[in-house]
């Protein structure tokens, strides 16, 4: 497979697997519980999504400087719901340190794994 199209393919992966893991978080919160308490899942759901959305762009990548592409654009997802509707004053700087915290999480994952980057 050719450098970019595999990189391609990572960054297209990684968003995806990301979104997904945000959306499956979330639908699992508005299973179980209401109200404001859903704005502290989804700022969960961030994070777990830029953890395994960066892995996976990582994994398949092989390229440092896709951790933070994707932390980016799940930064970037998340700033647009935040101007689409209201939500409390302490979810985008909460979301933003748990999108960084994944980010560097799958960074050190993948490192120690031994897989080469």
């Amino acid at each position: 497979m050719s450098s970019i199209f595999r990189t391609g393919v990572a960054l297209v992966v990684g968003v995806l697997v990301g979104g997904a893991a945000v959306a499956g978080v979330e639908a699992t919160g508005h299973a179980f519980l209401k109200g404001p308490a859903l704005f502290i899942i989804a700022a969960l759901g961030l994070g777990i999504g830029s953890l395994l959305g960066t892995t996976a762009a990582l994994f398949i990548g092989r390229r440092r400087w896709l951790a933070p592409t994707i932390g980016i654009v799940l930064w970037g997802l998340m700033l647009m719901n935040v101007f689409a509707f209201a939500h409390p004053v302490w979810f985008a700087p909460t979301a933003t340190v748990l999108i960084a915290l994944g980010v560097f999480a799958a960074l050190r994952l993948i490192s120690n794994s031994g897989e080469s980057l």
